[in-house]
């Protein structure tokens, strides 16, 4: 599944908007947990935390979602040309070397840890949302999350 998401602030301050893409791949029952799951209605979590500044957003669709996970290099496809985000290392503006940095927060919302990254490649365009950015803030961070 595929959050997509842009606020015109902070996230805290709200007024978000929001599209949400299931992998194509599911059945009717999965589409629909994790439907309720990326929207925040099921409750607890970071995406109830997230649903909770989204003022703006499109019900659940099927798209085909591609995520190879490898670490500070970990790339992620939506659909055709929906989205994609593609990370890569800090790297030191000087020396050209790669800077290694990891967050840590023991009662993290989102995560526990997270390292850090620049966002080589960040697109969006589905009609609703539209947005292009490179060389900004990414982390990536492997995650388990339990329902309320």
């Amino acid at each position: 599944m595929a959050l997509i998401a842009s606020w015109p602030g902070p996230i805290h301050e709200g007024h978000g908007k929001a599209s949400y893409y299931i992998d194509n791949r599911t059945d009717e029952e999965q589409f629909e947990a994790l439907s309720n799951i990326i929207t925040g209605r099921s409750g607890g979590g970071p995406f109830a935390l997230y649903a909770s500044t989204i003022e703006e957003f499109q019900e659940p669709k099927r798209a085909s979602v591609k995520f190879q996970a490898r670490s500070i290099r970990s790339y992620v496809k939506v659909g055709k040309d929906i989205a994609e985000a593609w990370l890569e290392p800090i790297r030191n503006p000087v020396t050209g070397k790669v800077h290694r940095a990891i967050i840590e927060i023991p009662e993290g919302f989102e995560s526990n840890r997270m390292d850090q990254a620049s966002m080589k490649k960040l697109v969006a365009d589905d009609g609703y949302l539209s947005f292009r950015y490179e060389g900004t803030y990414g982390s990536f961070s492997q995650n388990t999350w339990k329902g309320p």
